[in-house]
């Protein structure tokens, strides 16, 4: 509730009554990802013009780790677990660079803070 105090902590080898610092999960504000032109093909076959198509595309998670800035922009962004297709994890990597994150907080005060995540790509 608002405005209710953390209640005291014993912490091991620490002193009586201290209260530990909590970082809340990272929410990102974002409108979503969307899956990347270039990683799928849509193939249409002569015969079956207008009932069979077939769309081909890569899906995989890519894993990812990001500094969020105290602004809540991402300063720096890697690749850490590969879906297997650089065309997802190159859209991976462009599309968290333009994401804003609700940055970590330290005492109510934003602070900069690495997020580590997975981004899905599914072909529905």
């Amino acid at each position: 509730m608002a405005g209710d105090a953390s209640p005291a902590v014993s912490v091991p080898g620490g002193s009586p009554g201290i209260t530990p610092h909590v970082v809340p999960p990272r929410v990102i504000k974002s409108d979503g990802t969307e899956y990347p032109v270039d990683g799928f093909r849509l193939t249409v076959h002569r015969q079956d013009l207008g009932s069979a198509l077939s769309v081909e595309g890569a899906e995989g998670a890519v894993g990812v780790r990001a500094l969020v800035q105290a602004d809540g922009t991402a300063a720096r962004v890697e690749i850490i677990a590969t879906s297997g297709s650089p065309i997802l994890d190159r859209a991976a990597e462009t599309a968290v660079r333009r994401w804003l994150f609700a940055p970590a907080t330290r005492d109510g005060v934003p602070i900069e803070a690495y997020v580590t995540f997975k981004i899905r790509y599914v072909i529905r």
